[in-house]
């Protein structure tokens, strides 16, 4: 199996991740904003919730299903993959510092995502797509 392969399979698998990450949180609201620490306490909030996490999470995920059918290759998605997971690390790390705190969770979380942004920086070195160029 080669990269470009490779490249195709982790993209959908995390286009999937975003996605269902994005329905699972919107069909278990309560679950979720539990297990983050988070309450909602009216009807109001728990549509600010699915607005903000779901809306996005979803909006990631199709954005990048539709980058690789539509430019016919996962390098873009991939890039914007990456973007995303280095955001998500950079902001769990300062607010962690705004809190001055660093929950276990929110460094299971950040070692999770070096993985994946490791992964997919290796796959975009490997590919070339870096070097590519949208015409």
């Amino acid at each position: 199996m080669n990269f470009q392969t490779i490249s195709k399979i982790v993209c959908a698998l995390l286009s999937i991740y975003f996605v269902f990450s994005g329905i699972n949180a919107a069909l278990n609201i309560d679950a979720k904003l539990d297990r983050i620490g988070l309450a909602a306490t009216g009807t109001d909030g728990k549509v600010a919730f699915i607005l903000i996490y779901s809306s996005l999470m979803v909006g990631i995920g199709a954005a990048m299903s539709l980058l690789a059918v539509v430019l016919k290759s996962p390098g873009p998605s991939l890039i914007l993959a990456s973007v995303i997971l280095l955001c998500f690390i950079v902001f769990r790390i300062v607010g962690s510092f705004i809190t001055e705190s660093m929950t276990q969770t929110q460094v299971e979380y950040i070692l999770i995502e070096l993985v994946e942004l490791s992964i997919v920086l290796f796959l975009l070195h490997k590919t070339g797509s870096f070097k590519q160029r949208v015409a």
